[in-house]
């Protein structure tokens, strides 16, 4: 259930940095946004610490989420890391 819950976690975050421009994400290349996801995966595996994911969060999906996303730029990916 946990390897699925990652799965799921990793598949949309690898989705949400890769449909940004790398600017957006303080990065230099779309191959460093690959790097940010399969980084986010490994820890994730490992059950990082509420901080360490708000860190990934903050690569600008910390307001619209990963899971569900908000049209409206709420709190979503706030929401998401508290639950």
């Amino acid at each position: 259930m946990y390897r699925a819950l990652v799965n799921e976690y990793s598949s949309a975050y690898r989705h949400a940095v890769l449909a940004q421009e790398p600017k957006a994400l303080r990065l230099r290349t779309k191959a460093e946004a690959g790097e940010l996801a399969a980084q986010f995966e490994m820890e994730l595996l490992e059950d990082p610490p509420a901080l360490r994911l708000r860190e990934f969060w903050e690569y600008d999906v910390l307001h619209v989420g990963v899971l569900f996303k908000s049209a409206k730029g709420l709190d979503q990916g706030t929401r998401e890391l508290s639950r």
